[in-house]
């Protein structure tokens, strides 16, 4: 099949109908993991550390920056299981 000659208009009105068709075929669970998936990767993209941190800050607030810090940070908070880090 050959690619149809589009102008942009509807060409972005293809991608829109497309979209709609993906989200409408997905459940609940396929749509979380993509956001998921699509946040992880946006946030490993950011280039600086500091704008991580400001986009924590900014988007929630430092209460929510400070717990997030405090339960990667500390040791009781990540062996959830009490293991002792042991798997």
């Amino acid at each position: 099949m050959t690619v149809p000659n589009l102008t942009s208009l509807q060409w972005d009105e293809l991608i829109e109908q497309y979209v709609d068709l993906c989200v409408d075929s997905m459940d609940y669970k396929s749509l979380e993991e993509f956001v998921r998936q699509t946040l992880i990767e946006d946030f490993e993209q950011i280039q600086s550390r500091h704008e991580l941190i400001d986009d924590i800050r900014l988007t929630f607030d430092d209460e929510t920056l400070d717990d997030l810090l405090e339960s990667v940070t500390n040791p009781t908070v990540l062996d959830t299981n009490n293991t002792g880090g042991k798997f």
